[in-house]
Protein backbone atom coordinates (compact mmCIF):
# COMPACT_ATOMS: atom_id res chain seq x y z
CA UNK A 1 0.00 0.00 0.00
CA UNK A 2 1.44 3.22 -0.96
CA UNK A 3 1.81 6.65 0.79
CA UNK A 4 -0.84 8.17 -1.40
CA UNK A 5 -3.59 6.07 -0.20
CA UNK A 6 -3.27 7.42 2.85
CA UNK A 7 -3.81 11.22 1.53
CA UNK A 8 -7.31 12.29 2.26
CA UNK A 9 -8.02 13.73 -1.65
CA UNK A 10 -6.99 10.22 -2.67
CA UNK A 11 -9.30 8.21 -0.52
CA UNK A 12 -12.13 11.04 -1.11
CA UNK A 13 -11.27 10.14 -5.02
CA UNK A 14 -11.76 6.50 -4.25
CA UNK A 15 -14.56 6.53 -2.35
CA UNK A 16 -16.38 9.04 -4.80
CA UNK A 17 -15.30 6.42 -7.34
CA UNK A 18 -16.95 3.65 -5.39
CA UNK A 19 -20.06 5.24 -4.67
CA UNK A 20 -20.60 6.28 -8.58
CA UNK A 21 -19.34 3.16 -10.25
CA UNK A 22 -20.04 -0.32 -7.72
CA UNK A 23 -23.60 -1.53 -8.87
CA UNK A 24 -24.01 -2.80 -4.85
CA UNK A 25 -26.03 0.27 -4.08
CA UNK A 26 -28.35 2.46 -5.28
CA UNK A 27 -27.62 6.28 -5.04
CA UNK A 28 -30.44 9.10 -4.59
CA UNK A 29 -28.63 12.46 -6.04
CA UNK A 30 -25.79 11.48 -6.80
CA UNK A 31 -24.61 14.24 -8.20
CA UNK A 32 -24.45 16.34 -4.68
CA UNK A 33 -22.24 13.83 -3.14
CA UNK A 34 -19.21 15.54 -1.88
CA UNK A 35 -16.77 14.74 1.06
CA UNK A 36 -19.31 15.81 3.77
CA UNK A 37 -22.19 14.97 2.21
CA UNK A 38 -24.85 12.89 4.11
CA UNK A 39 -25.46 9.19 3.14
CA UNK A 40 -28.47 9.06 5.06
CA UNK A 41 -30.17 12.46 4.23
CA UNK A 42 -29.03 13.27 0.94
CA UNK A 43 -28.10 10.51 -1.03
CA UNK A 44 -30.70 7.95 0.89
CA UNK A 45 -28.07 5.29 1.40
CA UNK A 46 -28.74 2.50 3.71
CA UNK A 47 -26.98 0.72 6.72
CA UNK A 48 -26.21 -2.00 4.81
CA UNK A 49 -24.96 0.18 1.72
CA UNK A 50 -22.43 1.60 4.13
CA UNK A 51 -21.43 -1.54 5.25
CA UNK A 52 -20.79 -2.32 1.61
CA UNK A 53 -18.77 1.05 1.06
CA UNK A 54 -16.60 -0.06 4.03
CA UNK A 55 -15.65 -3.54 2.57
CA UNK A 56 -15.24 -1.88 -0.68
CA UNK A 57 -12.52 0.59 1.18
CA UNK A 58 -10.90 -2.24 2.93
CA UNK A 59 -10.19 -4.59 0.27
CA UNK A 60 -8.81 -1.89 -1.82
CA UNK A 61 -6.78 -0.70 0.59
CA UNK A 62 -5.48 -3.86 2.16
CA UNK A 63 -6.54 -2.67 5.80
CA UNK A 64 -8.69 -4.45 8.23
CA UNK A 65 -11.62 -2.63 9.19
CA UNK A 66 -14.33 -4.61 11.20
CA UNK A 67 -14.52 -3.23 14.12
CA UNK A 68 -16.38 0.49 12.08
CA UNK A 69 -19.44 0.48 12.93
CA UNK A 70 -21.85 1.61 10.44
CA UNK A 71 -23.55 4.19 12.61
CA UNK A 72 -20.42 6.18 13.02
CA UNK A 73 -20.56 6.78 8.84
CA UNK A 74 -22.65 9.12 7.29
CA UNK A 75 -20.34 10.36 4.99
CA UNK A 76 -16.65 9.96 2.83
CA UNK A 77 -15.34 12.58 5.57
CA UNK A 78 -16.76 10.34 8.42
CA UNK A 79 -15.65 7.08 6.66
CA UNK A 80 -11.83 8.96 6.16
CA UNK A 81 -11.61 8.98 10.07
CA UNK A 82 -12.58 5.70 10.48
CA UNK A 83 -10.10 4.57 7.90
CA UNK A 84 -7.32 6.29 9.87
CA UNK A 85 -8.10 4.74 12.81
CA UNK A 86 -8.09 1.50 11.40
CA UNK A 87 -4.69 2.27 9.58
CA UNK A 88 -2.90 3.47 13.27
CA UNK A 89 -4.36 0.39 14.86
CA UNK A 90 -2.78 -1.70 12.32
CA UNK A 91 0.16 0.38 12.86
CA UNK A 92 0.46 0.30 16.41
CA UNK A 93 0.14 -3.91 15.82
CA UNK A 94 2.71 -3.95 14.29
CA UNK A 95 4.62 -2.54 16.04
CA UNK A 96 4.12 -4.35 18.91
CA UNK A 97 4.51 -7.69 17.14
CA UNK A 98 8.16 -6.17 16.33
CA UNK A 99 9.11 -5.18 19.74
CA UNK A 100 7.41 -8.88 21.50
CA UNK A 101 9.86 -10.47 18.49
CA UNK A 102 12.73 -8.43 20.09
CA UNK A 103 12.32 -9.31 23.40
CA UNK A 104 12.07 -12.77 22.48
CA UNK A 105 15.41 -12.38 20.36
CA UNK A 106 17.30 -10.97 22.87
CA UNK A 107 16.46 -13.07 25.83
Amino acid sequence: MSIKNFSKAHFIETATDIIKHNNFMFVRNIDKLKADTSFREVLDITSLDIAELIIAIAEKNNINMNDVATEKVDSINDLYNEFLKCVYKTRESVVQKRVFKSKILTK
